[in-house]
């Protein structure tokens, strides 16, 4: 009945051993579990707060290209408006130009009508002189007529002056015609002198108004030079901003896909979130089970204890019993190991006498041939004393020497 009790009792703890060893295994899990319930909610938490920086930046990007989708057309227009000034101004260029070829041509023109001047002025000055010249030819002729008119006393000399006088009479009236047509020439080459002037005066109020169409031109290349800068950077700010409009699509584009994939994860982990809950009840459900067995068993063990309580000084008499049977089948088992002892001990010795026996008679076999020879060796000694007295030290020594030898296997042993 002890036995059964004992046994069962022992059972009794085994399975507690099993449901305390379930239990912490459990215990175990459901600490693991809600590790990794924290873990996934910190990691859950980490991707909201992307999510939510996410939108943020999504957001922000999203105005910053509205703002830049708005500034694009109203630079377009810009663009647009100083094209058409720049194309106006080019217009205004292209006459300026024609003026300032004009101009130059107005220039070219000056200079020969200048220089067609120089050379009337020169002409009028000069025929100015050769009319005065001519008249002071004139006069001398008049005076070289009216002194030869004087001289008419010798017929010969008179015809001679005659002749000289009818002479001098014809240059007279070529250089008055010369005079006259000098005249003429001077005063038409003053009134070509007054046109001349006048056409330079002319000219110069044209080139006066050249040099203003000159100083226009300028202003106009240098405005167009300056809207042609800024129509420049300002399709430099377009371009920039449309590239910048396409980088901040991509990245709208990016970042949608960024959120989109947050969001995938934010329910894969909602998901194993609730799934490890679900795991964690389950496991506290069967701990509380655990726990409800485990209690049933340490009362069927708390009572099995009683029950075989009044059992334990029994039990302990027989063990004390059985200690004493133990001590003396001890003493018993140490008197066999010596009396074995001795046993092996004898067994030894006896096995070394017969060793001892078996070298002492092959010890005296050995001694009886020595004896027999040495005998015969001593006969044949004492025969030959006689005729070999000069071999008898030898012969004495080889007898010495089997006497040495038999005393030595006669002598007994240690």
């Amino acid at each position: 009945d002890l036995e059964a009790k004992a046994k069962e009792v022992k059972e009794l703890e085994l399975g507690l051993s099993e449901q305390n060893k379930g239990k912490a295994s459990l215990e175990l899990t459901i600490a693991q579990q809600q590790k990794t319930i924290d873990k996934l909610n910190q990691v859950n938490e980490n991707l909201k707060i992307q999510i939510s920086q996410i939108s943020q930046e999504l957001s922000r990007k999203m105005w910053e290209l509205d703002n830049q989708s708005q500034s694009v057309p109203r630079l377009k227009v810009e663009v647009l408006a100083m094209q058409d000034k720049i194309k106006k101004l080019e217009e205004e260029l292209v006459v300026a130009k024609s003026e300032a070829a004009n101009f130059k041509q107005l220039s070219s023109e000056y200079k020969f009508q200048e220089a067609k001047l120089i050379k009337a002025e020169e002409e009028v000055k000069r025929q100015e002189e050769s009319i005065t010249a001519l008249v002071g030819e004139k006069e001398k002729l008049r005076e070289e007529i009216a002194r030869m008119k004087n001289v008419r006393d010798v017929s010969d000399l008179y015809e001679q002056t005659r002749e000289q006088i009818r002479h001098l009479t014809e240059i007279l009236v070529k250089k008055e015609l010369e005079l006259d047509k000098t005249k003429t020439e001077a005063i038409s080459s003053k009134g070509n002198l007054n046109s001349l002037q006048a056409e330079l005066a002319k000219l110069e109020d044209n080139i006066t108004k050249s040099n203003i169409n000159k100083e226009e031109v300028k202003k106009i290349e240098a405005e167009k030079l300056t809207l042609q800068y800024q129509l420049k950077e300002l399709q430099k700010e377009i371009s920039n901003k449309e590239g910048l409009i396409d980088s901040l699509k991509k990245n709208l584009n990016a970042l949608g896909g960024e959120l989109a994939n947050k969001e995938e994860m934010n329910k894969a982990l909602t998901a194993q979130i609730n799934k490890a809950d679900a795991v964690k009840g389950q496991s506290e459900r069967e701990l509380t089970q655990k726990e409800s067995r485990l209690k049933e068993v340490n009362i069927l063990y708390d009572s099995l204890k009683g029950q075989i309580g009044h059992l334990s000084d029994v039990l302990a008499e027989k063990e004390m019993e059985l200690d004493r049977k133990k001590q003396e089948v001890t003493a018993l088992n140490e008197e066999l190991l010596l009396l074995k002892s001795h046993s092996t001990r004898m067994e030894n010795d006896l096995g070394d006498a017969k060793k001892r026996q078996e070298r002492t008679l092959q010890d005296l076999t050995t001694t009886i041939r020595l004896n027999a020879a040495l005998q015969e060796r001593m006969i044949g000694v004492s025969q030959s004393l006689g005729t070999e007295s000069s071999s008898e030290p030898e012969q004495k020594q080889k007898a010495e020497e089997l006497r040495r030898k038999i005393k030595v296997y006669l002598e007994p042993e240690n």
